[in-house]
């Protein structure tokens, strides 16, 4: 995938990145050091390619994109965790864990997947029924 397409992931994890002025402030922090430091982004780079093979306009594309990447941080976010690996350093980082606390890194990876779901949700309702129907294939 070329550089700009990277970057067109990086921006739309931010953009759709589940945090707002209300968010509870170490809430906020752990979301963002979840989210804010993509990996290589193989996964979100596959959906977006299939995506727009298969006619998703490329703001659903995105979103679904950006929805699988969410699932998958949030995995790493708990496989970090002391009752799982007890990770101590993840993506050149300390672990949400080791820096927010067990409970905020747990609700960090809830709140991605939470907006997973949402994002998935909202970048195949839209779609024509031909596009949902094979989507759930």
């Amino acid at each position: 995938m070329k550089p700009e397409a990277r970057s067109r992931l990086v921006a739309a994890l931010d953009r759709h990145a589940p945090v707002d002025a209300g968010c509870e402030p170490v809430l906020r922090e752990a979301i963002g050091q979840l989210a804010g430091h993509p990996g290589k982004l193989v996964r979100a780079r596959l959906v977006l390619l299939a995506a727009e093979h298969h006619g998703l306009e490329p703001r659903a594309a995105e979103k679904l994109a950006c929805a699988i990447e969410f699932f998958h941080t949030a995995s790493l976010a708990f496989d970090d965790l002391p009752c799982m690996d007890d990770a101590a350093v993840r993506r050149g980082l300390p672990c949400v864990h080791r820096t927010f606390g067990e409970a905020a890194a747990i609700l960090a990876a809830l709140t991605l997947i939470n907006r997973g779901y949402a994002l998935a949700h909202d970048a195949l309702a839209r779609q024509p029924l031909r596009v949902r129907t094979t989507a759930n294939e």
